[in-house]
């Protein structure tokens, strides 16, 4: 996020005013994401898992609700946020789980 999302709250009082377009997310992380897709590639068995569908659609990404906020200033997660990318890990980890399972 641009601005730290308790600090956007308290200036604006309404988290749909707390918004950072996609496009500024993808272009900022743009070189990360591209190293951590090579190192997938190398490593085949290496999961990535991208939050990025999580905290946005396909126009904006959000800060949460402003009484359970995603974000503890603008880009480390609260419980909340941590909360929400359960599923992924799960998701992850059966993968994990599945792959060892069939490996020789």
């Amino acid at each position: 996020q641009r601005v730290p999302a308790p600090a956007c709250i308290e200036r604006f009082g309404d988290s749909t005013r707390c918004l950072t377009t996609r496009v500024e997310v993808e272009t900022y992380r743009e070189t990360t994401m591209q190293l951590l897709r090579s190192i997938k590639q190398q490593h085949p068995a290496v999961q990535l898992i991208d939050p990025l569908d999580t905290f946005c659609d396909t126009q904006y990404c959000r800060v949460g609700p402003a009484d359970a906020l995603w974000y503890v200033d603008d880009d480390h997660l609260s419980d909340s946020g941590s909360e929400k990318l359960l599923p992924a890990f799960r998701s992850a980890i059966t993968e994990s789980k599945r792959r060892i399972a069939v490996m020789p």
